[in-house]
């Protein structure tokens, strides 16, 4: 046996509720280990000295209030649920979204828009980029954007 799986048997090996096996075993783990010896002894201290202290005596009405307490229980108000909150961040949620969904949906319907640049044209750049995508790169493909849709060759 490891630490692992005495440790948590300790208390009933002290106990001595465990099968035979289990407690050669247990003592063995023991005897050899010191950091498991150690818990057992700490572990056999614990029960000794609870052992030692008186149970308080309950009150001489105790079991009626008991009882009584649980057959007739107080009549008081019952506590709002919080459905309220619940709906409330279910709603806000929902809003957050459908927020998201129209921006998305209105950016999607955008045209898009070449800029012009200073020192490159856009044939220039789709010339580039069939180049890269025409090379030995393992991520490259078929151009998704030709010369020819611009008018350009």
């Amino acid at each position: 046996m490891n630490c692992k799986g005495v440790q948590p048997l300790l208390s009933a090996y002290l106990d001595r509720e465990l099968s035979g096996d289990e407690m050669l075993d247990i003592r063995a783990h023991l005897s050899e280990c010191r950091e498991c010896q150690f818990e057992a002894d700490n572990l056999r201290s614990l029960k000794r000295l609870l052992m030692g202290m008186e149970a308080p005596e309950p009150p001489i009405d105790f079991e009626s209030r008991l009882v009584a307490s649980v057959m007739h229980p107080r009549d008081e108000p019952a506590r709002p649920r919080r459905v309220f909150a619940s709906a409330l961040v279910f709603a806000g949620v929902a809003a957050c979204s459908m927020f998201v969904t129209l921006f998305v949906i209105s950016n999607a319907q955008r045209p898009i828009q070449t800029v012009q640049l200073h020192d490159r044209t856009i044939p220039f750049e789709i010339q580039r980029d069939q180049a890269f995508s025409g090379s030995d790169d393992p991520l490259g493909g078929a151009p998704l954007i030709t010369a020819a849709a611009y008018g350009t060759h």
